[in-house]
Parts: structure tokens; C-alpha cells; sequence
């Protein structure tokens, strides 16, 4: 079966935000497996954006009307995102390697159930070439996956909410083995740009960290499946 992939992009309200959203775009149209749709969510006022003429085709924008957080704006690109099997979530600052959804749409399909499997992408840090592979927010979710948890939990606003939900998530897994969830990789190789700079939320946020934690350790022990 052929599943399709749109890819969710929030642009939030500072300069860092707005500043490399061209080479996200850019990125998303360079791809060898094209997204059906690039959805872009202003998160509250952004200022004067660039122009993204040149990639119109094919992208679509929902402007929420306040600040509403990344976390909820990555959900609101899943709802959006409209006869998608699944969604990738890219940051307006940062970039993909053209094969990332073509992998990570493979090692979905490799899954025994591919609608209910999360696949993660490895990450390289643009500044010194670190590269992560650990479960984070570079990630394509299955759009019914994504509903029938809840998505993003309200309690991610408070910062790393990626941190946040794969913590709970993994720890929820291992409590209902029989859940049917799976998580995997797309593959060895990094397939996601990560771009450091002082707009980012990490460090924006990092004066919340103990709070984080806090939500962390409350996450990892109630947190379940919830879609409201």
C-alpha cells in the first residue's frame, strides 16, 4: 500500500523563526519523496515574513490567532493536514537531507503496522556536525496515531516537548506491551539539520528546565494515551 507524508512547519513570533524558513521550504521541495502538502502554522504575530513565492505550490498556511507554542502548533499540522497518512514535523530553522521522508516512509512500510509506528530520524547539529540518534522531535507520526494519543499533552507547553512525550511514551510501551505502538528508526545515516542560534526554544526555555523536569518525572508516571 502507497501512504502519503505532509510535513508540519510552525514559524513562531521571533526573527530565528522567520529568518531560514526559505531553506526548510527548500528542503521539503528537494525531497525524493515530495510531500503531498507542506503545512506552515504562525504561531501568533511573526512579523513580516520572506517571501516564499517561489515555493506556493503546494504549501499551505493556517495562521492561529495568538500565540499558541510549538507543541500545539505541531498538532494543529496534523489536523490540518488533510487525506495525509502521516506527518513529518520540521522547525522553520532547521533543514532535511533529500531522502529523509523517502526513509523514513520505508522503515515505516518495513513495520508490521505502519500507521501505528513513529519513525525518528537521526539528527546532525549544523555547527559542529554532533549527530544524535535518539528519539526526538524529528519524527513522522501517523496522523490517526497522533489523534488517538492526544498528540503533543497540554503539559509540553512548558518546553522540550519532545523530551516530554517520548519519555512518557516509551515508558507508557513498555507498562502495555500489547498497545501496538512501535517506534523506530529511519535509518544510521542523519536525515535532519539542526540549527543552533539564540531564537531556538531550547534556549529560550532553558530558565523552565527545572520545571521541565518536574513535568518530566510527572509525565513518566501518569502520562497515557489521550485524545480529549
Amino acid at each position: 500500500m502507497e501512504y502519503t507524508v505532509a510535513v508540519g512547519i510552525p514559524v513562531g513570533p521571533r526573527p530565528g523563526h522567520r529568518q531560514w524558513l526559505n531553506e526548510a521550504l527548500a528542503s521539503c521541495m528537494a525531497q525524493t519523496l515530495r510531500p503531498e502538502q507542506v503545512i506552515i502554522v504562525t504561531d501568533g504575530s511573526v512579523g513580516e515574513m520572506p517571501s516564499t513565492a517561489a515555493y506556493s505550490r503546494g504549501v499551505a498556511w493556517w495562521h492561529a490567532p495568538w500565540r499558541i507554542g510549538p507543541a500545539a502548533a505541531f498538532n494543529c499540522a496534523v489536523g490540518l493536514a488533510a487525506g495525509a497518512d502521516f506527518v513529518f514535523f520540521l522547525a522553520s530553522d532547521d533543514t532535511l537531507e533529500p531522502q529523509c521522508l523517502e526513509r523514513c516512509m520505508a522503515a515505516a512500510q518495513a513495520s508490521p503496522d505502519p500507521l501505528r509506528t513513529i519513525v525518528y530520524a537521526g539528527v546532525r547539529y549544523m555547527n559542529d556536525g554532533h549527530v544524535q540518534h535518539d528519539p526526538c522531535g524529528a519524527m513522522m507520526v501517523p496522523v490517526g496515531l497522533w489523534r488517538e494519543i492526544g498528540g503533543y499533552p497540554l503539559e509540553t507547553a512548558v518546553g522540550a516537548q519532545d523530551l516530554l512525550l517520548w519519555s512518557a511514551l516509551q515508558n507508557w510501551i513498555i507498562r502495555n506491551p500489547g498497545c501496538g505502538i512501535r517506534y523506530v528508526p529511519a535509518g544510521p545515516e542523519p536525515l535532519y539539520n539542526y540549527r543552533t542560534h539564540p531564537d531556538t526554544e531550547n534556549e529560550m526555555r532553558k530558565p523552565w528546565w527545572p520545571i521541565v523536569e518536574a513535568v518530566h518525572r510527572h509525565m513518566d508516571q501518569n502520562w497515557r494515551p489521550d485524545p480529549g
